[in-house]
């Protein structure tokens, strides 16, 4: 950070200098060799000494760029540079930054031409790369330095992992000729099924991290390597040795890599989450995402068994509620002759049974009871029921086989015939039916490797934008449509599908009791006006276990789902004082910071102890978001803002708590609750 210049260190020159000097002859080897800004690895160079298999970077091809330019455009509400940089046989590559004024981070990519006359092949470029880390040590920072990342599996996304270096074996060697990798990511269509596209390091004594953040479609991959004092991270395509991609120039092309956030700051690892999410979001968002609106999705009241008529009946019930959304979720597309929802994608024609007036006529009848009708789809996937699925040709091949994930096969969206029969089957549907609200799922993963006229991992890549060109399509032609991204819940939470969606479906954690904990990792990595949880409401559930549930969607965006038809009045007030408390707060998710606090156990699946989400806006507003699970501790504190006082509160029997010099505090709290509070500043 530029506040903390003055106390870098002057590093040690070399061996000489270290512990190890009088050991071994290599006394004038440097003990921080500058890294280049940008890696780029072409077929058949030279790759670090004893790294094959580890590495691409640090290749022939990165050692021989040299510098030719740096051009800086600075304009009142942005700055934008390029670092220019070619090899003497005719590769040129570019480092592009581009910062907007009083935003915390900036985004970086690379662009890489061409300049022979014959091709190049491209097996490795970087998007972003910072190194040097750290100029806060003289030395290399022994048990002082800790990678941030964050692990994800299904129905539990973004688990915060911290692990010195030394554990991760990225401790410098005794001598300076070992490389250290850590290098993970994922590969396939699915980018955050493994990890986030996420890497940090924090220098622990001194209070800084250094972070990337990537716009990752597909296959990404970050690195961490030392071979001396400094430590550097970065992050990009996954590359040809982790992700089989690799691409040929021909003279004059040019590939741009998609981009990454960067930031660094003095404070922890929740600080640079909430610099790089302040400046990500949609690049389109819906008018009628405004005030962050609620959505009641049939999922988990019908399950996969949507109708008119139980369409109609949940409409009812929400009519007069604050609901505003109300999403059709899978199975309205069960072929006339049976089938389940799960492999009848594909064909994508209204269930006739189901929707004797059909589709139009329900979505009409929600929207006359106030409520925007949404509809899922899974436009990628084409499952075993559905008449498409014969159609071999259609779907994305590897080694000339159709891959298939179970039932399911996935059409090859390269071919311009699938484009016009998606915009046939889906975005016409949508147009004439009057829906004005879509959830893109995807349930399968195409794996690393996709047939094509290029290499496996560059095949995928084409086919991904075009996945991501439906969604701009269905942005362009229906500007009012909302889009919620979802691949299996949150296996494609990152910034590139942020960006072309209006929100996130956070997890597929529907009625499990770790919500609140999976719902609180994801604002890690994702903005929460973009986070939509579930409450999923149970008429056999007591009040006490409806508002621990319903607590939680205060964490991002509420989405309301299960058996309201059949919840006594009771236990309907608390959801409608739920939905009431969220009309009065929903500021605060969209514009505050969040703040994570508390002790819970490592097992999501048996919860002890508790947590507390402070969300704080720049106004002041603050939104206090308490789960306690089993065990929890006899007090609690939470520390707060100074000045502040309750202004409303959600819950069954909130428990009385104490205010006193910026500490809110509980005592003998039960077991298995939530709850939150509203504050404000007392004298406004």
């Amino acid at each position: 950070p530029a506040a903390m210049e003055s106390v870098m260190e002057t590093p040690r020159r070399c061996v000489a200098d270290s512990l190890d000097a009088p050991f071994i002859p290599w006394q004038d080897t440097p003990l921080r060799e500058p890294h280049c800004p940008v890696q780029v690895c072409r077929a058949g160079d030279a790759l670090q000494d004893n790294c094959g298999g580890l590495t691409l970077q640090w290749s022939s091809t990165t050692k021989a760029l040299r510098f030719r330019d740096l051009e800086i455009d600075e304009q009142p509400d942005q700055t934008s540079a390029c670092l220019c940089l070619e090899t003497d046989d005719g590769l040129r590559v570019k480092q592009m930054l581009e910062y907007k004024a009083h935003e915390e981070a900036f985004r970086l990519w690379t662009e890489v031409e061409n300049l022979a006359d014959s091709p190049q092949a491209i097996d490795h470029v970087s998007s972003a790369l910072l190194s040097g880390i750290t100029p806060f040590a003289a030395d290399d920072a022994p048990e002082d330095l800790v990678l941030h990342r964050f692990k994800s599996g299904w129905s539990s996304e973004a688990r915060h992992l911290e692990q010195p270096l030394e554990r991760l074996e990225l401790e410098r060697a005794w001598a300076p000729h070992g490389l250290r990798v850590e290098r993970f990511g994922q590969a396939g269509s699915k980018p955050t099924q493994l990890w986030m596209p996420w890497v940090g390091i924090e220098h622990r004594s001194r209070g800084v991290v250094w972070a990337l953040h990537y716009e990752a479609v597909a296959s990404w991959q970050a690195e961490v390597l030392r071979r001396d004092d400094a430590v550097s991270i970065s992050i990009g395509e996954g590359d040809r040795q982790f992700a089989n991609w690799s691409t040929a120039l021909a003279p004059g092309e040019r590939l741009s890599t998609p981009a990454a956030w960067v930031t660094v700051c003095a404070g922890d690892v929740q600080e640079a989450c909430a610099r790089l999410l302040a400046s990500q979001g949609p690049m389109q968002p819906a008018a009628e995402e405004e005030g962050l609106p609620i959505i009641f999705n049939e999922w988990c009241t019908t399950w996969g068994e949507p109708s008119h008529d139980n369409m109609v009946a949940i409409a009812d019930r929400l009519q007069g509620n604050p609901c505003h959304y109300q999403v059709m979720d899978a199975g309205w597309f069960r072929p006339d002759r049976g089938g389940v929802w799960s492999t009848s994608q594909g064909d994508w024609i209204p269930n006739q049974a189901l929707f004797p007036a059909g589709l139009k006529a329900t979505c009409e009848a929600i929207r006359e009871r106030g409520l925007i009708p949404g509809i899922w789809f899974e436009f990628e996937v084409v499952g075993s029921d559905a008449e498409l699925f014969a159609h071999t040709d259609r779907f994305l091949h590897r080694d000339g086989l159709p891959i298939q994930d179970g039932a399911r096969r996935l059409l090859d969206l390269r071919q311009e015939q699938n484009r016009g029969y998606l915009q046939e089957r889906m975005v016409n549907l949508i147009r004439d039916c009057g829906i004005g609200y879509i959830k893109v799922d995807c349930n399968c993963n195409t794996g690393g490797d996709v047939d094509g006229p290029h290499a496996p991992g560059a095949n995928l890549a084409e086919h991904m934008q075009q996945v991501v060109a439906i969604f701009q399509t269905l942005k362009k032609q229906r500007p009012e449509l909302v889009i919620e991204n979802c691949a299996s819940g949150g296996q494609r939470l990152t910034p590139a599908y942020g960006a072309i969606s209006d929100m996130h479906s956070f997890s597929d954690a529907h009625t499990c009791a770790d919500i609140p904990v999976i719902a609180a990792n994801v604002l890690s990595v994702i903005p929460a006006a973009q986070s939509q949880i579930w409450a999923v409401l149970n008429p056999d559930e007591s009040p006490q276990r409806l508002s621990y549930s319903l607590a939680a969607t205060f964490l991002g965006r509420m989405c309301l789902s299960g058996d309201i038809h059949h919840l006594r009045e009771p236990a309907w007030r608390i959801a409608q004082e739920a939905m009431a408390f969220y009309r009065t707060v929903w500021p605060v998710i969209k514009t505050g910071r969040s703040r994570r606090l508390g002790e819970w156990s490592t097992t999501m699946r048996r919860l002890r102890g508790w947590q507390a989400v402070v969300r704080r806006t720049p106004s002041g507003e603050t939104l206090v978001v308490v789960h306690c699970f089993a065990k929890p501790p006899e007090t609690l504190e939470i520390p707060i803002p100074t000045g502040l006082s309750v202004i409303a509160t959600f819950g069954h029997a909130v428990p009385v708590c104490e205010i006193e010099d910026g500490i809110l505090r509980y005592h003998t709290v039960p077991e298995w609750t939530g709850w939150c509070l509203y504050l404000g500043d007392e004298q406004n």
